[in-house]
C-alpha cells in the first residue's frame, strides 16, 4: 500500500503575501506608465476609496482591480509585464506573514507537501514571486 502524504495548501494573496499580487503588479504597470492611469481612474478609483474608507467591499474593489487590470494587460508585450513583475519582486517578495512562514517552514520539516495557489490573473508574476519566495524561505514546493 502507498503511503499517503500530507500536504499543506496556500492561498498566496492575503494568506501568504499581505495583499493581491494582482493589485501590486498593476500599480507598476501605471507607475512606470506601461499603461494608461485612466484603467484605475474610470474602473477602481472610487471603489477603492469608499474599501479605504470601510464603505465598499474589499471583494468588490478586488473584482473592479481584476477587471481593469484584464483590460489594461490585454495585447500587452510580455518584456512589459516582466519588467513590472521584476518592480513588484525587488520591492516586495520579502512580504510574507510571519506566522505563514513559521508554518511553512514546519510542514518543511515534517516533510509534508507544500502547495501554493492564487487567482492571480497572471501567472508571470505568480511564478517569479513563487520563485523568490521560495529562495527566501529555501523551500522546494509544487506549485499549482
Amino acid at each position: 500500500m502507498k503511503e499517503k502524504k500530507i500536504a499543506a495548501f496556500f492561498d498566496i494573496d492575503g494568506t501568504l503575501y499581505r495583499d493581491s499580487l494582482m493589485t501590486e503588479h498593476f500599480k507598476k504597470l501605471i507607475k512606470y506608465e506601461v499603461v494608461d492611469e485612466r484603467y484605475w481612474i474610470n474602473g477602481v478609483k472610487d471603489t477603492y476609496i469608499n474599501w479605504d474608507k470601510r464603505f465598499e467591499d474589499y471583494d468588490n474593489y478586488l473584482f473592479g482591480v481584476s477587471e481593469a487590470y484584464v483590460q489594461a494587460i490585454t495585447g500587452l508585450h510580455k518584456k512589459y509585464i516582466d519588467f513590472a513583475t521584476e518592480q513588484v519582486m525587488k520591492l516586495k517578495a520579502d512580504r510574507v506573514y510571519k506566522f505563514t512562514r513559521n508554518i511553512i517552514e514546519k510542514h518543511k520539516k515534517n516533510g509534508h507537501l507544500i502547495i501554493f495557489l492564487s487567482q492571480a490573473v497572471q501567472t508571470i508574476l505568480l511564478k517569479q514571486w513563487v520563485k523568490n519566495i521560495m529562495h527566501f524561505l529555501r523551500l522546494v514546493v509544487n506549485i499549482l
